[in-house]
């Protein structure tokens, strides 16, 4: 059975402000869709080993949307153009439409929590997780998904992805 694995860009792939203490030796810097990303290349390499698996199933569930097959992979040498893309659901917000926080559920967990059957074991990959207490609790509820929110600072640092990746191998 495959473990799958959601995966959030900012905070996640993304690092705002980008420090040693992420374990990473570097860090590279693009412009994809007027947005600064800051990213490990050590991270990627990790991912795309992560996403190469047999027993992962990789999906992306970001505000990116789209965008993130399409624009970032390329951008930062992602092989995730064929991941599924989750959301983002639409609200409207002050007459805007937004795919982020709005009033109500968290859109993010109504689409984890529509798309993972029962069962099977996920890794959810979100800086924002620790926001929402009913996401929190969905994760402790379910047992077999391991949620993890990097600090936005420094996005996903080495310690979390070798997290990911003994939950993955002890899932199998």
């Amino acid at each position: 059975m495959a473990v799958h694995l959601y995966v959030d860009v900012d905070g996640v792939l993304n690092a705002l402000a980008p420090t040693s203490d992420s374990g990473w030796e570097s860090y590279e810097s693009v412009v994809v869709r007027g947005y600064r990303i800051q990213w490990s290349p050590e991270l990627v390499v990790r991912l795309n080993a992560l996403a190469a698996r047999e027993d992962t199933a990789m999906h992306w569930l970001t505000t990116w949307g789209a965008d993130a097959p399409g624009a970032l992979c390329p951008a930062l040498g992602i092989d995730g153009r064929d991941w599924p893309v989750l959301g983002p659901v639409e609200h409207h917000i002050g007459g805007r439409s937004w795919g982020g926080l709005a009033d109500g559920p968290w859109w993010k967990l109504e689409a984890i929590a529509q798309h993972l059957p029962d069962g099977v074991p996920a890794v959810w990959l979100d800086d924002d997780l620790r926001h929402d207490p009913d996401a929190l609790a969905w994760v402790e509820q379910r047992g077999d998904v391991l949620g993890i929110a990097p600090a936005l600072e420094t996005g996903l640092t080495r310690a979390e992805v070798d997290q990911v990746e003994r939950f993955v191998a002890g899932a199998g």
